[in-house]
């Protein structure tokens, strides 16, 4: 996974998703980072963070890239630039 912020620049974060818990109320998102410092970050997501999250997935076009887009890509060509959140919409 490819994380970049505002604040941090032109720098990016490598990571792997280490795993999700339920704790409380939330479901905790740990993500273990590997460049360029060694970070460990965690997420807490809430019933309507998750709820958003499921809805953008559904009425995205992630299913058929989940169904058919690792199938081809085994080296995947990864994009420059990532949007900002601004770009970021509901789906329609």
């Amino acid at each position: 996974m490819r994380i970049r912020s505002p604040r941090l620049g032109e720098t990016e974060l490598n990571g792997q998703l280490k795993g999700l818990k339920i704790q409380g109320d939330h479901v905790i998102m740990s993500i273990n980072m590997s460049q360029p410092a060694t970070w460990q970050a965690r997420a807490a997501l809430t019933h309507k963070d998750l709820t958003r999250l499921l809805w953008w997935f559904i009425k995205s076009r992630v299913p058929i890239f989940l169904l058919t887009g690792f199938r081809h890509r085994k080296n995947p060509k990864l994009p420059d630039e990532f949007e900002t959140s601004a770009d970021l919409k509901r789906p329609s």
